[in-house]
């Protein structure tokens, strides 16, 4: 299961609390729906192959031209008419294989065998086309006609005929394939065996969907998790790098540490990275192991990578170790959110838990308690943002902007974790300090994604 599907489903099974869903209502006013989600319009491959055949068949009507020929340079073109028509001018194209008298085939050299040609007139016998049209297919490559030098391509209409049976098919799903790669704005719903075909009603860009059918959740643009405010080349490099360092990543991932001051180990077993050791009571950043009362204004330190002034200027360390540091530092935060983003689930189970608990000893509705569900929500949201700040940060490059950046990330997570602190102690707070808490780390999500999606 992704992150994103995390951050998303909370259904538990109780109706009570499920219910509350309707009555939660975010803060709409700065509401950055439009910069993170992409409108658009899911469509079954019935529905987009009806599309697509009404747009060849009035182009191939239009240029008086087979329609097989038209969907091959509407392809071609990107579904383009003023290109397509340019192509069509320049190119060669064979919809039908016709048979003539026997003959000669060029390719086996056997003679008195009947031959078959295309619109270039060139003959070859039904075996060796079917051979060549067959490894073509296989290799994934346009079928041509097998004479030197000569251009034509063969057509739907002339290709299925050579090819019957369980390659056929497979052509024709590679050929559809192809159709919906070649459309602009149209991309398939990546989640496994949905088949669904989403259509952008804007701009193609890096914006979030979340399928009808299946309810995954990617980036239009790349395919993978909605991945904002980093860039879809970014975030590829990033994995890549993460699955490269997965010895490092796996030690790095451990779930204990020891506490600064008493040195006793401690289990991480919640989202909130504001930690009370057991042992000593001493309370310091699970991220950093600061002493968290300095995190109250220094949250941007805690976020911020800092260079070694030595490594730099007496290149005291090697380049490999500095290079080495930065990325655990990015990483250990990246994976810090991702394991808090796995762990929001059985928060939400706590947070109902709560809310039954006060209902059954008549203090409030289900509807009193619903700011706990919102509010849980809200926190599910800002970590999921966060996670996704790191590779970005990783890669930028120091400058004015990245302060900026590092600034208002450091500004979400201290937020972010007053709000998770707030949640695991609900009952210690009143309605008014949750939503309060609630609504400034909504609002310092929507200041950073605003933000990046300017700069």
């Amino acid at each position: 299961m992704s992150d994103s599907e995390d951050y998303e489903d909370f259904g538990s099974g109780d109706e009570s609390w499920d219910e509350l869903e309707e009555d939660i209502e975010l803060d709409k006013a700065d509401s950055v729906d439009a910069i993170e989600n992409l409108n658009c319009l899911f469509l079954s491959s019935q529905l987009f192959k009806s599309k697509i055949e009404k747009e060849a068949t009035s182009f191939a009507s239009s240029r008086n031209i087979s329609v097989s020929v038209a969907k091959t340079i509407l392809m071609k073109s990107k579904w383009n008419t003023t290109t397509a028509s340019q192509l069509l001018s320049k190119s060669k194209y064979g919809d039908k294989l016709v048979r003539s008298s026997k003959s000669h085939c060029d390719v086996c050299d056997e003679r008195d065998k009947e031959v078959y040609s295309t619109s270039c007139n060139h003959k070859f016998c039904l075996d060796c086309w079917r051979y060549h049209t067959r490894t073509r297919l296989q290799q994934r490559l346009d079928v041509c006609c097998m004479h030197h030098n000569c251009e034509i391509l063969l057509t739907e209409t002339a290709v299925l005929p050579l090819v019957p049976g369980a390659l056929g098919r497979k052509f024709e799903e590679i050929l559809f394939d192809c159709m919906v790669l070649s459309y602009p704005g149209v991309r398939f719903c990546p989640g496994p065996d949905c088949g669904v075909i989403v259509m952008a009603l804007e701009e193609s860009s890096p914006k979030r969907v979340r399928c009808q059918s299946c309810s995954t959740e990617f980036c239009f643009q790349c395919g993978l998790d909605f991945h904002h405010p980093t860039e879809c080349s970014t975030i590829k490099l990033w994995l890549q790098k993460c699955s490269e360092d997965s010895d490092t990543a796996d030690y790095i991932a451990t779930k204990t540490k020891d506490c600064p001051m008493c040195s006793s180990c401690i289990e991480k077993s919640g989202g909130c990275n504001h930690v009370i050791c057991g042992l000593c009571k001493y309370e310091f950043c699970w991220v950093c192991s600061g002493d968290w009362k300095e995190h109250g204004a220094q949250y941007y330190e805690c976020s911020r990578f800092k260079e070694n002034p030595d490594a730099v200027r007496a290149e005291l360390e090697s380049d490999t170790r500095a290079s080495l540091s930065k990325y655990l530092h990015y990483f250990q935060r990246w994976d810090n959110h991702s394991s808090s983003l796995k762990m929001e689930k059985n928060f939400q189970r706590n947070l109902q838990e709560i809310a039954a608990s006060e209902v059954q000893k008549s203090n409030g509705t289900w509807i009193d308690w619903a700011h706990l569900k919102g509010a849980g929500k809200v926190l599910a949201q800002c970590r999921y943002t966060l996670k996704f700040t790191y590779p970005r940060a990783y890669f930028m490059e120091t400058s004015k902007e990245k302060m900026l950046f590092e600034y208002q990330q450091g500004v979400l997570e201290a937020d972010c974790e007053d709000l998770a602190w707030k949640l695991e102690n609900a009952r210690k707070f009143s309605v008014a300090e949750l939503e309060q808490a609630s609504a400034a780390a909504q609002k310092s999500r929507m200041t950073l994604v605003k933000s990046t999606s300017l700069m």
